[in-house]
């Protein structure tokens, strides 16, 4: 729950600018990237991709449900990842030393 928390209140703090705000390692040696930005195919949802060890990117939609992140990709798989394996970043003005 704790994480759950983080997730929400970073997303409340960013500004206009999209930003990664949270991050997951794959069992491939990826990472999970969830933005800020809103995802423009489905409503209410918001932007992520998943960066491979190849380079290939995988894009998709995000939201958090029951304290789990719910994720769509945009060839349509459905996943679920536990909210407590991402890192939250915190905003790129915070690191900057700006006012939140």
């Amino acid at each position: 729950m704790k994480h759950l928390n983080l997730i929400l209140c970073a997303l409340l703090s960013l500004g206009a600018q999209a930003e990664v705000i949270a991050t997951s390692p794959t069992k491939e040696g990826g990472e999970i990237r969830l933005t800020d930005e809103p995802c423009d195919r489905k409503p209410g949802t918001r932007f992520m991709y998943i960066r491979t060890p190849g380079g290939r990117p995988y894009a998709g939609c995000w939201q958090l449900a029951d304290g789990d992140v719910l994720v769509q990709f945009y060839d349509g798989d459905v996943y679920v990842y536990d909210a407590n394996n991402f890192v939250v970043r915190k905003p790129a003005r915070a690191r900057r030393g700006e006012a939140l």
